[in-house]
């Protein structure tokens, strides 16, 4: 409700948008689509379960990660996602809580592709905030390699090997841009 009378005090409550603000995606759209409201520092406040205290937070992009896993003489590895966005993804997914984003690379690899990588080296962060459709999400980029037959699991409902000359469509989230960027430096 906060947030929805933060929306009517700048004016923009006539504009389309649902009646009840439920959740951080709405409140994503809202500020990265709205430079007036952008620099606003949204805080959320939450009672802790066991005291009831009133605890205050902020509304922070999420931390990713994204493999892309080199199989020998083969290509690279994509997956093809089940949930939405749809389309082709390099492998990834979400930074646990108390975990490395090394550690989170080489677990969310072996959960979509059942593959054990051995990270080579970290290609590049992205961070842009609309990167992801669904929330603010900062992406750290790993190169991987692996060995051994991939197979789809977890958020993948496929899996692919591609080359730079046979890329598959659509590839989602800023997944383009990483690649171009990834054989970019294989060609240095």
């Amino acid at each position: 409700m906060a947030i929805y009378n933060m929306w009517r005090a700048f004016g923009l409550s006539s504009m389309l948008i649902p009646p009840v603000i439920t959740n951080c995606l709405y409140v994503y759209r809202l500020t990265h689509r709205l430079p007036q409201i952008k620099d606003i520092v949204i805080k959320t406040k939450k009672k802790c379960p066991k005291c009831g205290a009133e605890i205050e937070g902020y509304l922070n992009p999420l931390p990713t990660v994204d493999i892309i896993i080199e199989l020998r003489g083969k290509g690279i590895l994509l997956i093809k996602r089940k949930n939405f966005p749809m389309g082709w993804a390099i492998p990834g997914g979400f930074v646990d809580y108390g975990e490395s984003v090394e550690d989170a690379a080489i677990r969310e690899a072996k959960e979509e592709t059942g593959l054990d990588v051995k990270l080579i080296r970290q290609l590049h962060t992205y961070s842009k905030p609309d990167r992801d459709p669904r929330h603010h999400a900062i992406s750290t980029v790993f190169i991987a390699k692996a060995r051994g037959n991939p197979s789809a699991a977890d958020d993948a409902a496929e899996v692919g090997i591609f080359t730079m000359d046979n890329l598959p469509s659509p590839l989602v989230f800023d997944h383009k841009e990483i690649l171009a960027d990834y054989f970019k430096l294989k060609k240095k």
